[in-house]
């Protein structure tokens, strides 16, 4: 119930419909003919910050605070792990899709990047986790099943099929990595938030990066400028994480674990 209650909040906490209700409301408010003031604040304010968050200057910049915290993942450079870990991400529930197909893009490049990761250690276990948001069929399922069509041996995985957030992968899979060394792969833009829920109870993965949405440069004057609801798209995964940074701390500092200072948004 809390868990849902959280995720309908945090919906209407995204920048297109928090700025679209701004806007509606002024509307209503002109409509009434009181307040023309502040209604007219609230359609500028709905419309200039759509705008701004469409841009790809403005998109970008906010993005990549996260998207570039950690390096791309190079295999040489970390010869010994015995885990890669895939968090779980989103799927559609559709038979006539193949399981590949089913799986959101961004789910499909973090378990490709894990299958990646794997094949250079064969010996190494591939987990993968999710549950089933209530579709009948669980995302660490649907993970799995994609890693054996592309290779991996049913042997070689492990499925988590009950955590229903980060928080919750990082305690189911404390037990079976103990201190062994692991790789921790999910979205670049969402992987600062993951490794600090898995560094809090002890665990300290190696951070593989997958699905980068922000480019670091374009050329072409007509995309930098141009209004996109890609570009906005991008400026809502920002503001997606930044909330789920703040939550986090905030959770911390309640429980009593960090100090004050560790709640400004400059740590």
């Amino acid at each position: 119930m809390l868990f849902g209650l959280k995720k309908v909040i945090t919906s209407f906490l995204m920048p297109l419909p928090a700025l679209l209700l701004i806007g509606l409301f002024g509307l209503i408010l002109l409509w009434r003919n009181r307040a023309q003031r502040f209604a007219k604040s609230c359609l500028t304010l709905s419309l200039l910050g759509i705008g701004l968050l469409s841009l790809y200057p403005v998109s970008s910049t906010l993005l990549q605070q996260y998207e570039l915290q950690y390096p791309k993942f190079e295999i040489e450079n970390h010869p010994n792990y015995d885990y890669v870990m895939v968090l779980g991400g989103s799927h559609v529930n559709d038979s006539d899709r193949s399981e590949i197909s089913q799986l959101s893009g961004e789910s499909l490049h973090r378990i490709i990047e894990g299958i990646r990761i794997w094949q250079a250690r064969p010996d190494s276990t591939l987990i993968v986790s999710g549950y089933d948001g209530d579709t009948g069929l669980s995302h660490a399922d649907l993970l799995a099943n994609t890693a054996k069509q592309l290779g991996v041996p049913k042997a070689k995985i492990t499925k988590l099929t009950q955590p229903k957030d980060t928080a919750g992968e990082a305690v189911a899979v404390k037990s079976i990595i103990q201190n062994k060394p692991f790789i921790l792969v999910s979205s670049s833009s969402h992987l600062p938030r993951a490794i600090k829920s898995f560094n809090d109870i002890g665990l300290n993965p190696t951070p593989a990066p997958a699905y980068y949405l922000a480019a670091n440069t374009i050329n072409q004057p007509w995309h930098y400028w141009r209004p996109k609801a890609q570009y906005l798209y991008h400026s809502e995964r920002f503001w997606h994480e930044w909330l789920g940074t703040r939550w986090q701390q905030l959770k911390a500092y309640l429980s009593g674990t960090p100090t004050p200072a560790q709640l400004s948004p400059e740590n």
